[in-house]
């Protein structure tokens, strides 16, 4: 751990003295549309709506085809702190190039473990690292601020690549010790890719459920993205966790409307010049979807889903 800790402190002094006389280049290109005329960024309340439609993550509409929320967050999180001050887009740029080269050094290390002596597999590793870090074909994602969505990309594709390998090597220790063990029919007759086909089978399931009922009720119950949301949700929680991800999605949206629906109805009561009016809730302008809720609560169950296992009931759902 102190090793990785002087390696990833390595990468981002060697990152910032490279690019320090970059930090104050102004936007140019697609910046202008993208960020300096974009009056959506520009109120960090319009988040929410960067998640419904591409149509927020440009000022000009011919730029507006590609559906890439996050990117559009961290712009609107960046004025929200520093306004239209390009070093601080720059720096955030530069912070995520800076962790991606800390993970080429953390996956080549990883898949050099024990393949090489000594510790030549730190050295290769880390010479991997720092040339992907400086190598002046890779500048373009700190010294241009929309190269944003290149270098956040290749971020989480990388982290989620390294999280995989780590989870790869483990399971190979396990089913090594595990060798050693007695080999019991329950593992013979349930494997854990069961699980797998499972979560996979009941997300198709919502999938197409979805597409059912907003085909025959005109997307009364969900926006058309939704059903992609609710499969992808279903299959990363897995099996059984989905059970309480589809508990937690209902416990949270009737909670959200409920609270939504009765502050609308006391504001009515009280901001009304009308004494007659008397306010119905059918008339509520509110409604949280459900569409706010699938990839936050499908993270939150997949955290404590350590917990959820040591439930009585638990093992139960999952045969």
């Amino acid at each position: 751990m102190v090793a990785h800790l002087k390696i990833f402190l390595l990468v981002v002094v060697a990152s910032a003295v490279v690019y320090a006389n970059s930090l104050h280049n102004s936007f140019h290109f697609d910046d202008q549309h993208y960020i300096v005329e974009n009056l959506y960024i520009k109120d960090i309340s319009n988040i929410p709506l960067f998640f419904k439609s591409p149509r927020y993550s440009s000022f000009e509409g011919v730029f507006t085809s590609h559906y890439r929320p996050f990117l559009v967050t961290s712009y609107a999180v960046n004025y929200a702190i520093g306004g239209l001050n390009p070093a601080g887009f720059h720096i955030v740029n530069l912070g995520f190039h800076a962790g991606s080269a800390f993970l080429v050094y953390l996956i080549l290390l990883t898949i050099l473990r024990g393949s090489v002596k000594g510790e030549q597999d730190v050295f290769i590793a880390l010479a991997a690292g720092l040339i992907f870090l400086l190598h002046p074909f890779n500048s373009e994602v700190v010294n241009y601020i929309t190269a944003r969505s290149s270098v956040m990309c290749s971020f989480f594709y990388l982290f989620s690549f390294y999280c995989w390998i780590r989870f790869r090597e483990a399971a190979i220790n396990s089913e090594k010790s595990a060798a050693k063990e007695s080999y019991t029919l329950a593992n013979l007759y349930h494997p854990p890719a069961i699980y797998y086909i499972l979560s996979l089978f009941f997300g198709l399931l919502s999938f197409f459920l979805a597409k059912v009922l907003n085909k025959k009720y005109q997307e009364r119950f969900f926006e058309p993205i939704e059903p992609y949301f609710m499969a992808i949700s279903i299959f990363l929680v897995g099996h059984p966790n989905w059970i309480f991800y589809l508990i937690f999605l209902l416990i949270a949206n009737l909670t959200g409307n409920s609270y939504l629906t009765h502050k609308f109805y006391r504001s009515d009561k009280t901001n009304t010049t009308d004494r007659t009016y008397t306010p119905d809730k059918s008339d509520a302008p509110y409604r949280i979807s459900f569409y706010y809720y699938w990839l936050p609560l499908a993270i939150f169950t997949i955290l404590i889903s350590k917990w959820l296992s040591v439930l009585p009931w638990w093992k139960v759902l999952k045969i």
